[in-house]
């Protein structure tokens, strides 16, 4: 696999059915689980994110909006098409895209607004419950990796950090680790550690580096 050292990822997720009852940022308003560690997922891997809303359009996360009735299922196909070529003209303003991958959150009816886009969707051919074990099991491992970037973690001594102090902490959360790895990304890129644990039955796999 190769890993990309010059493009920009943005983030794009889209909005839901589930709102706060008043104006908010945008970031803020959605209230699905799926929208939550969408963001958290995109706020992580991404230098910038946005969201597809139904009824504005491309919005800024700290833009703020109120809470709205719209979907593109109940738009007509005309109203859709508009909708999307506004979308495009945004985001190439926005970002001249040349460069860019946009990392995409969002069913089919929002990613056909990123067609002739660069693209990574992370969630391609999972249905929605999927979808949010994913992020979810993502974000817990993001809990971790951001926890062994504080103080008290040895990054020139990896195996004592690694069963003195991140051992405890997945023990803590339920999971049994069953085994350490690491690999390089690519042959000049940095070494990639992971803990193989289990939990309920499940394997699940952190990451850190």
């Amino acid at each position: 696999m190769n890993f990309s050292t010059t493009k920009r990822k943005i983030g794009i997720v889209a909005c839901c059915k589930q709102k706060m009852n008043c104006a908010t940022p945008a970031k803020d308003l959605y209230r699905s689980p799926l929208f939550r560690y969408a963001r958290r997922y995109v706020e992580t891997v991404c230098e910038d994110w946005l969201i597809l809303s139904a009824a504005h359009g491309v919005v800024t996360p700290d833009q703020w909006i109120a809470p709205y009735d719209v979907t593109l299922a109940r738009m007509t196909g005309s109203a859709r098409r508009l909708w999307r070529e506004g979308v495009q003209e945004t985001l190439h303003v926005r970002y001249r895209t040349e460069g860019v991958i946009f990392v995409v959150l969002a069913g089919e009816l929002y990613r056909q607004a990123l067609e002739g886009f660069t693209i990574e969707n992370p969630l391609a051919g999972k249905g929605i419950g999927q979808q949010v074990a994913w992020l979810k099991e993502y974000a817990e491992s993001d809990e971790l990796t951001q926890w062994i970037s504080f103080e008290g973690f040895d990054g020139e001594r990896y195996w004592e950090s690694e069963v003195n102090l991140l051992q405890p902490q997945l023990e803590a959360l339920g999971f049994e680790v069953r085994r350490w790895w690491s690999s390089e990304r690519d042959s000049f890129g940095p070494v990639i550690r992971a803990a193989e644990c289990w939990k309920n039955g499940e394997r699940r796999t952190f990451f850190y580096a």
